[in-house]
């Protein structure tokens, strides 16, 4: 059994001091509207640079791919630097236990409460275009 299948492995982080996720969460107040003004600008350079790219994107599919890879990593570092953010629900119940207990058991409920439902095939109704879903099906 690998290490990080083994249950055994498994144990909650420690418990972070109250003073540094004030702190944090202080800075969070400050840091995210920053970042997220950022994130915006820095996709509108990168769409405008797209769309003259795009010239040499028609002619060269490797380019294009580039292009996508090198804007999708440049917003998504963009966004990453705020994993260090905390947010209010992660200041209030950090700690208590059986308030994620209670979040996962609710989250797991729903889903066994979707994934046990069973299972209704849509209709189709008969038309000259061909099969289509009837609208007037959803009232049944």
């Amino acid at each position: 059994m690998r290490t990080y299948e083994d249950p055994a492995t498994w144990t909650p982080e420690p418990v972070r001091p109250r003073w540094e996720l004030a702190l944090r969460f202080a800075a969070t107040l400050v840091f995210v509207p920053l970042l997220c003004a950022v994130w915006l600008a820095v996709a509108v350079v990168l769409f405008v640079v797209g769309l003259f790219a795009d010239a040499t994107a028609a002619v060269s599919e490797g380019f294009e791919r580039g292009c996508m890879r090198f804007m999708d990593d440049t917003l998504g570092g963009i966004a990453r630097l705020g994993a260090w953010c905390v947010s209010w629900p992660e200041l209030r119940h950090e700690g208590d236990v059986e308030y994620y207990r209670a979040r996962v058991d609710k989250k797991v409920a729903a889903w066994t409460v979707r994934a046990s439902a069973p299972h209704e095939p849509k209709r189709l109704v008969r038309r000259r275009g061909g099969a289509r879903p009837g609208v007037g099906v959803a009232a049944h």
